[in-house]
């Protein structure tokens, strides 16, 4: 499947102009035909709904611009929540749907999708800080300078106490 946005910003035309087509086609039939179109609306619709939802290569403003007041709610709601959007989201789906349930899955599924995006990206963040970090090297063994040997070499002069360089040396004073 291409990852080409103008492809995918094609094909989302092409589904919205044969929804679109079958929107106004339905106005003036007759009632068979009519249950006949109905299904093919619907099903238009469903192919709509799932390339949005699962598409993330369109331009989700733009088709938004293109179906905000068609009364598409559920494909308008795809668009306000792939564009973070939210407030408006919950806005078709309480004032306009009046699915109140509807509403609290879909808080549900967006604080979801947040925690498992933080998550993510912790744990990117995570792999970074490894891959950035130098190992450390591996200790001098037999060096002259090794700390081992600085600290403990016996010499006044490298003792750790200043006082042990007067208690080793002779007696300045009688």
């Amino acid at each position: 499947v291409s990852r080409d946005p103008a492809y995918h910003d094609r094909y989302a035309s092409v589904l919205l102009n044969k929804v679109l087509a079958l929107q106004l086609g339905t106005s003036n039939r007759t009632s068979r035909v009519l249950s006949e179109e109905m299904g093919l609306l619907q099903s238009a619709r469903s192919n709509l709904y799932k390339f949005l939802n699962d598409s993330s290569h369109y331009n989700a403003e733009q088709v938004l611009q293109q179906i905000e007041d068609l009364g598409l709610y559920d494909e308008t709601i795809v668009l306000f929540r792939k564009l973070n959007r939210h407030r408006q989201a919950l806005i078709e789906l309480i004032l306009r749907k009046q699915d109140h349930q509807g509403a609290l899955e879909y808080c549900v599924k967006v604080v979801t999708e947040a925690r498992q995006a933080e998550k993510a990206a912790a744990q990117a963040r995570a792999q970074q800080a490894r891959m950035q970090t130098p190992s450390k090297p591996p200790p001098r063994h037999g060096s002259s300078l090794d700390e081992h040997s600085f600290h403990s070499s016996g010499s006044p002069a490298l003792s750790s106490s200043p006082y042990t360089s007067f208690s080793s040396s002779p007696s300045l004073f009688p």
